[in-house]
This record gives structure tokens, sequence and C-alpha cells, in this order.
């Protein structure tokens, strides 16, 4: 089952339009551009555009529709495609993605379940929190518990029950040409790396097929990795602002450093220590009907 053929409505999901969300969504078009998908398999649910402070930015591509999160449901079944791909930035909460209102589990689901022509659905879910999807039943069931015919899901999670990563990407580093969008932005990272696959595929595992399980494993390393770096990064400044702040520090009185630090180095502390202590553990759910999803 390919997802980038004509039949695959590729939907991108974005509570809140703040501007680093919004640069997730308009690099993610890219790359599906990239890959020859026409704008009209491609759809954009973000609440309050234009409400704030940030707006789309200007070359976002005017043909692509957006609509708020609350119209998921109509808007899918008005469409009526056999497969949907939700890539889904924003802010997460324990129960499911912040939005107005919030989209819980079941409900992104039953978007879904209530289209009678999808028959296929992955779900690729960046935000906070995202192993607030996981477990769920992915093949319909009858009253007995038997299987029944309808729609079957995968999901992939950006993180299990944690804070999901994102950071600074800068697209001339890597070398793409051609991406009408922000070269540079603080990105959701593993959404970053699902679409760079999406963009640039190869096969990860050697299986002589490209499908969905190998954008999952890309996505995985390549942002724990940059987890990695990132820990490295912050450990140095974390040690760089303590050794200041112990020089500054009248003779025995140590103990009382914080005291002597600046007000912005109480943040830069408090900022490198969350990285610090940050995770990030992917995860997927009915990996065996991801397999099957070529790309």
């Amino acid at each position: 089952m390919n997802l980038l053929d004509n039949k695959t409505l590729w939907a991108f999901v974005s509570g809140s339009d703040e501007a680093r969300f919004i640069n997730d969504i308009h690099f993610g078009v890219c790359c599906l551009k990239h890959r020859q998908i026409q704008a009209s398999n491609i759809i954009c649910f973000v609440d309050s555009v234009g409400t704030s402070i940030f707006a789309m930015p200007s070359n976002f591509p005017s043909n692509i529709p957006i609509h708020a999160t609350s119209e998921i449901a109509s808007v899918i079944r008005s469409h009526s495609p056999e497969k949907v791909v939700f890539v889904v930035t924003g802010h997460g909460q324990a129960e499911g993605i912040s939005a107005v209102p919030t989209i819980s589990p079941s409900s992104l689901v039953n978007s879904v379940k209530g289209a009678s022509n999808v028959q296929h659905s992955l779900f690729v879910l960046g935000q906070c929190y995202a192993g607030t999807f996981n477990y769920l039943q992915t093949r319909p069931l009858d009253p007995n518990g038997k299987p029944i015919h309808g729609p079957e899901f995968a999901f992939i999670g950006a993180t299990d029950l944690q804070v999901s990563l994102s950071d600074i990407v800068d697209l001339s580093t890597i070398g793409l040409q051609g991406f009408q969008c922000s070269p540079k932005w603080c990105a959701n990272l593993f959404l970053f790396f699902f679409m760079l696959f999406i963009a640039f595929p190869k096969d990860i595992d050697g299986d002589g097929r490209i499908c969905v399980i190998d954008s999952y494993k890309f996505a995985g390393v390549h942002s724990n990795e940059s987890l990695i770096n990132a820990k490295r990064h912050s450990l140095i400044k974390l040690s760089a602002i303590l050794q200041k702040a112990l020089s500054q520090s009248p003779s025995g009185q140590n103990k009382n450093i914080t005291a002597s630090l600046t007000q912005q180095s109480i943040q830069d502390l408090s900022q490198s220590s969350r990285v610090v202590l940050s995770q990030q553990k992917s995860w997927i759910l009915n990996a065996n009907f991801a397999r099957r999803l070529t790309l």
C-alpha cells in the first residue's frame, strides 16, 4: 500500500500557530512536494491562525487549505480518501493533543472511522506525551471481540510519556536545495527527520523495501543522536555557568553560588538543565501493518 499515491490524504495538525510549529508543517509540505505529491492531497488543521502575533509565513503555499482542528472529522469525510496520514506537531498533554477542544486519542481515531472510504491510516505524533495514543485497539472488533472489516491503523510516537524534543535545525548545513520554507527554526526533531526521510527515502534495514518501518527507524535514531549532542552542549554550557559563578563567589561561600548568578545566568542554567534531563523514547503501534505501508 503506497502512501504516496493520489488516494492518500496527508493531514498536518497543530493546535497552536506558534511560528515553530507552522515551520514544522511548512517543511513537511515541502518534503511532500519534493516527492511530487499534489496540493489537493495535502491539508492542514491549525488553530488560531492570524489571531495571535504569529501568522502563516508569506511563502506558505496558498493552495494548501487550512482548517481548525475542530473540523478534522467533517473535513476528512468530505475528502473521502482511501488512506490518511496524520502528522501532528504542536503541544501535547495527558489527555491527548492540545487544541480547541483537546483532541483525545479516541476522538482522533473516530474521525477516521467516521469517513466511510478510509481503509488505512497512519498517525505520526510529534507532540509531548504522544504515548497517550499508545496501546489503542488498532483493529475494529465486533461486540464479541472478533475482528471485522474496517479501517486499520498504525501509530508512530516521537516520545512515550515524556516531553518531545525540539532544537534548531539549519537546512543550509544539510545541503537541501529548492525548499521554499524557513531555512532555520526550532524544529520538532522527530518530525523533521521523519519528513526528511519522506523527501529522501532509503532502505534502512536492507530488506529491499522502503516502508514506514524504515522512516520510524530513521527518525528515531537521528532524533536521539540529536538529543545526545544537545545534552553534550548543555553540559558544557552548564559547566561554564557554574565556573563563572564560582569565580564570582566570595571565598568560603561557594555553597551560596546561586546568589552570585545574574538573572540571565539562572535562566541559562535552568534551560541547560532541562535538556540534560530530557529523554526521547520513540514507539510504534501495529508494526506489522506499518511494514505494509510503502513510501
